[in-house]
């Protein structure tokens, strides 16, 4: 089974949000574990955290350097999904699906599809992510629908062997080293995006060391087409706005079982049609 371990940027704006990271398998990440503590000897650092980088030192850019190869070097695969959320926003602007449309959440539906044109067809892969107390809760939904949707196929197509999704778990921020390459990737994808020659993205291309990376972006038209399937709810006022999200946050009302049994009863009356 392979894992990836995943960061994110740009969570927090109404703009382009990433969600990427490594992939590979159990011994890849073993030597990871014990080659990426190697790049810190003769730093002040012991880990890293790149909103903590001030790149003003000549120290910080030598560090970089020496972490930025050791993925590769190990044998990681780069991973990187995108959406912009100004391509839909104006859809659920002031409704309860502002709140699992966030860019993190649907982000993921990219990130799936750049992991399956890199995992081979008979293989299984779990995700892994650090805590996200704000957003977390919509990202696990978000993977439960997407799970659903891979494990039911249409009828025509149920033929073709898939990579599998076969979890995703969340690990508290600093636990582990292993998702430290995802954090510097994201950045560096991010700043790139902005400046391509800023210092920040020059810094950081050593991150971007050996093959290329396999990514994949939600089209503005794909986006659109998705909250077709989304109860929106009406759009309410702000302070009601609020009490919704806080009642679906509790459990006391879950849209996503509604899209969940439509799409159940659609997969049935396919098949049952086939």
């Amino acid at each position: 089974m392979l894992t990836a371990y995943l960061d994110e940027s740009g969570q927090e704006k109404r703009g382009v949000v990433r969600v990427g990271g490594f992939i590979g398998n159990e011994d890849q990440w073993k030597k990871l574990a014990a080659e990426w503590p190697k790049g810190f000897e003769g730093s002040q650092r012991k880990s890293l955290h790149m909103a903590n980088f001030k790149f003003k030192h000549e120290t910080e850019k030598i560090l970089l350097a020496k972490l930025g190869p050791i993925p590769y070097e190990c044998g990681l695969r780069r991973i990187m999904a995108s959406v912009d959320v100004r391509d839909y926003y104006d859809l659920i602007e002031g409704t309860t699906a502002e709140a699992n449309g966030h860019g993190y959440a649907m982000a993921l539906l990219p990130l799936i599809e750049a992991i399956q044109a890199v995992v081979p067809t008979r293989e299984s892969y779990k995700l892994v992510f650090e805590t996200q107390e704000a957003l977390g809760f919509y990202r696990d939904k978000m993977l439960d629908l997407i799970a659903y949707t891979l494990s039911h196929p249409p009828r025509d197509k149920r033929h073709i062997k898939r990579p599998q999704l076969v979890a995703w778990e969340t690990i508290a921020k600093g636990q582990s080293c292993l998702c430290e390459p995802a954090d510097y990737l994201c950045y560096h994808l991010s700043h790139k995006a902005e400046d391509a020659n800023s210092v920040r993205a020059l810094w950081t291309v050593p991150i971007m060391h050996g093959v290329s990376i396999w990514k994949s972006h939600l089209s503005r038209e794909k986006a659109r087409w998705y909250f077709q399937e989304i109860p929106l709810f009406d759009r309410l006022h702000p302070d009601d706005l609020e009490i919704w999200k806080k009642a679906i946050r509790s459990g006391q009302i879950d849209p996503w079982s509604k899209v969940l049994k439509q799409a159940e009863n659609r997969y049935i009356q396919k098949g049952n049609r086939q």
